[in-house]
């Protein structure tokens, strides 16, 4: 890998362990993994959700209630909402219980039936390849899911088709500083 998949620049390695490179981009400075899992269905399984979503979900729920809250402060209106990457649906509950018409997209097998069972439409295929009407939603939404994406540029276009006029297309990305990854090498506590 030589370029950003997002902004096609250049990067710079940050960290690695056995099989996987982490990489930031020099420009746009997100970071991203390299080479992306080739059944990434198989890793976001219910031990994932479990372990990390579901295990934490008063804290995860109260985090999801306050970023909701900064969307909606910019969209203003209550609306339809499709949070891409929806995985265990809590974003999407703090969206419904503001009164939002929400729907999930995920590649999760395990998400998708999670989110299913708890009464949200959800998308089963990477969002490009969805037949979703142009025009439909008030607010995309894309928490965490953008540097695990093999083309986030076609998510990107693809939402802009999907966006009512004047919609809002969210990103949430973490910010990772180099040290952080610098830390991990040194400690190995990834595994």
């Amino acid at each position: 890998m030589e370029n950003c998949p997002v902004c096609k620049s250049g990067i710079f390695l940050i960290w690695k362990e056995k099989a996987y490179r982490a990489y930031m981009c020099k420009k746009c400075r997100v970071a991203f993994l390299h080479p992306l899992p080739e059944n990434p269905s198989a890793i976001y399984n219910g031990e994932y959700f479990n372990k990390w979503y579901i295990k934490y979900y008063s804290e995860r729920k109260a985090y999801n209630g306050k970023l909701f809250s900064m969307v909606q402060r910019y969209a203003g209106r209550k609306g339809k909402l499709l949070d891409v990457g929806c995985g265990a649906g809590i974003f999407m509950e703090a969206a419904r219980e503001k009164g939002w018409d929400v729907y999930g997209q995920d590649i999760s097998p395990f998400a998708i039936t999670h989110c299913r069972g708890r009464g949200y439409a959800v998308y089963d295929r990477p969002l490009p390849e969805t037949c979703i009407e142009e025009n439909s939603f008030d607010v995309i939404t894309m928490m965490d899911v953008i540097a695990h994406l093999k083309d986030p540029v076609s998510y990107i276009r693809y939402s802009y088709k999907l966006l009512k006029p004047g919609g809002y297309l969210v990103i949430k990305t973490p910010h990772y500083s180099v040290s952080l990854f610098l830390l991990a090498n040194l400690l190995s506590f990834t595994g």
